[in-house]
């Protein structure tokens, strides 16, 4: 019998598919995976309305939005856990992000807010549902929780984020695909999140495992008991890990793998 007791899952490259939805497959394996007494969790960089709208009824324990951000409990539907960005810092952040003409998209409890339009945020990042203001809106008096910044391509992404880096000491700075960086207060990120849902639950990080696909994901899959990437992740990713699903998010890799983990007592 495996001693694993908590699953944490990102969701796109992960659980979700290439269509960002949640093959019948996996759910069925969901169902299966929660039945043998399993708990599961979502930790994403997604906002939580996003991941609410994706699970439908699974019966996940926890959902982390904004990559630890925000931590919700989706058995009583509160809001457990926020990190918020220091007001100084955000205030600083958003006056350079404004100043050298960059798209930025503002996260804080309730709202989202954008410099500009971007198709690309809208047509790949699926946020849409949120119903974006305009950053001229914002009342920095608001939580901050997460930013994020749209690039025109990686080199331009490895810039900016050196100059954050060296600007700001106080900050989590992600890679977060499609050429975009997610920006947090340090330790709101996946690691920092799994720990606390873990220590909500009573469950040793030892008795966890964390599935991911991105640099993002690396605090989760460092933390916990078992660290498993994707098929389908970025060779960054693969060389830091020990373990990789067998097939890709397209093929439900993720509860594959895991369902294999618990049926065959693989430690």
């Amino acid at each position: 019998m495996s001693n694993y007791k908590l699953v944490a899952f990102d969701l796109d490259g992960t659980l979700l598919n290439s269509d960002m939805t949640l093959a019948k497959k996996t759910i069925d394996n969901l169902h299966r995976i929660i039945d043998k007494n399993i708990k599961c969790a979502i930790i994403s960089g997604r906002n939580l309305s996003d991941i609410l709208s994706l699970i439908n009824d699974l019966d996940f324990c926890y959902l982390s939005s904004l990559s630890g951000a925000l931590i919700y409990n989706n058995s009583t539907s509160e809001i457990e856990y926020l990190r918020s960005i220091q007001k100084e810092s955000s205030i600083k952040l958003i006056d350079f992000l404004i100043k050298n003409d960059l798209i930025t998209n503002i996260f804080t409890t309730n709202n989202i807010y954008i410099s500009k339009y971007s198709s690309l945020y809208f047509s790949k990042l699926y946020q849409a549902s949120l119903k974006p203001k305009m950053i001229d809106s914002l009342n920095l008096d608001e939580n901050i929780l997460s930013i994020q910044i749209l690039l025109k391509n990686d080199k331009e992404l490895d810039i900016i984020k050196e100059d954050i880096k060296n600007k700001f000491n106080n900050l989590e700075i992600f890679n977060a695909g499609y050429s975009c960086l997610q920006i947090n207060q340090k330790e709101a990120n996946k690691g920092a999140a799994l720990k606390f849902i873990a220590d909500k639950l009573n469950i040793q990080l030892t008795q966890t495992i964390a599935v991911g696909d991105s640099e993002m994901d690396l605090p989760m899959l460092n933390i916990a008991g078992m660290g498993i990437g994707m098929k389908n992740s970025k060779n960054h990713l693969l060389d830091k890990v020990k373990f990789i699903t067998k097939k890709d998010n397209n093929n439900n890799g993720a509860t594959n793998f895991i369902l294999n983990i618990l049926e065959n007592n693989y430690d």
